[in-house]
């Protein structure tokens, strides 16, 4: 277990919602520093970062989702674990 918890509200559907609003933010930024970025190390650099966060935080929120699916009453982002919504939390884990 870590010594970290996060908040009650902050449950699976949240943090998944949380997690494509992101990976839509990071694509609009690699998009707009590709527009304007002169240098063309500037815009591989942009587009190595973005391709690396967003491949981690779909990494992320496929695990989450499939935490959720199952039966498995416990899941983890990052390693911290996640309350589960309250309609599966209490069919599944009593």
């Amino acid at each position: 277990m870590t010594a970290v918890t996060l908040p009650t509200w902050l449950d699976a559907d949240v943090i998944r919602t949380v997690l494509l609003l992101s990976v839509v933010a990071i694509l609009m930024w690699a998009y707009v520093v590709a527009r304007f970025a002169r240098a063309i190390v500037g815009r591989a650099a942009a587009a190595i970062v973005a391709i690396v966060l967003v491949v981690v935080l779909l990494g992320q929120r496929s695990n989450l989702e499939d935490c959720v699916r199952d039966t498995d009453c416990e899941c983890t982002f990052v390693g911290l674990e996640v309350q589960l919504p309250d309609e599966v939390d209490r069919l599944r884990c009593g």
